[in-house]
Parts: structure tokens; sequence; C-alpha cells
């Protein structure tokens, strides 16, 4: 084959694993949000606790501007964790009796939360409380508005637990 040949192949291959790429990232989630997979949302929002990481717990937390958690907005509680965590020595989740119901457009997570932070020769317990976690089917904007996917995410939370604005003082 003569070199131009090859380049147009390579620009037909580059583009045919473009539009695939494309495909794989536009595919919405799932229409019914199940038991495991609420679980296993809270359990890496604990992990992104644990490792002091803010903007991977409040990617789970619906976009639009009306989303409260127990209270507050997401502007507010994205500056209470980075204060936390930068006041925090160890950090630690305990979530336990999960309840989990489920409906067509709303499901809804409850479950009881320790939050821990263990120092050198220390354990004191953060915050202890009974977390209610609403969870909707929304849109959600990937690579800078280009396109849309539809995805499960925290729309709103209730807490029994102490008021969230003076959380880590």
């Amino acid at each position: 084959m003569k070199r131009r040949s090859w380049v147009i192949l390579t620009v037909c291959v580059l583009c045919a694993v473009g539009l695939f790429t494309a495909y794989l990232l536009t595919r919405t989630g799932s229409e019914q949000l199940t038991e495991q997979d609420a679980i296993e949302m809270t359990r890496k929002m604990e992990t992104a606790f644990r490792h002091k990481n803010a903007n991977e717990i409040l990617a789970y937390i619906s976009p639009a501007p009306g989303t409260r958690i127990a209270g507050i907005n997401q502007d507010q509680l994205r500056l209470l964790l980075v204060r936390y965590f930068r006041n925090s020595d160890q950090l630690h989740a305990d979530m336990t009796n999960y309840v989990f119901t489920s409906g067509d457009a709303e499901s809804t997570l409850a479950f009881d939360l320790v939050v821990h932070n263990d120092g050198a020769d220390s354990r004191k317990e953060d915050y202890p409380g009974h977390i209610t976690l609403h969870l909707h089917r929304v849109d959600v904007s990937h690579l800078l508005g280009l396109y849309q996917t539809k995805e499960w995410r925290i729309t709103s939370a209730e807490t029994t637990g102490p008021d969230l604005t003076i959380f880590g003082e």
C-alpha cells in the first residue's frame, strides 16, 4: 500500500476509536438503583473521606443549585470538609444498619454513622448520627458540558446528629 493509503487508514481507525470512546462515555446508568449500588456509593465516599478527598465525596452529590445536605449547600459543605480534613488526624467512618427503599423516581438510603478522628494516642468520636440520603436520577454534565448522562446522585440528606455547621470545631 502507498503511504497515502496508510495515512487515510490511520485516520479512519482513530475516528472509530474516538466514536467508540464517546459511546462508552455517554452510556447512562441503570434506571433502577439497587441496594448494593447505593451501599457501594457510601463505601466509596467513606474511602474518599479516609483519604481526605472532598472533591471525590462531593462528586456523589447532585450538581443542581437547590441541593441541600443537612441544611447546607455544596459550597458550604466543601469548605466544612476541607477545614475538617486540615485539622484532623487519621479519619474513619463507621456506617451500620442500612435501610434501603427504592421507587421509580427516588430512592432513600438510611444508616447510622459514626465519624472517628484517631490521633497517635487517642480515639475521638467526632460525629454520631442517623443519616437519610435521598437519591434521584439527575442529568450530570461531563467534559465541560459537551455531553450529559443520567446518574443516581444524592439530592438531599437529613441527620439526627449534631449541627454540621460546627462539625470539626
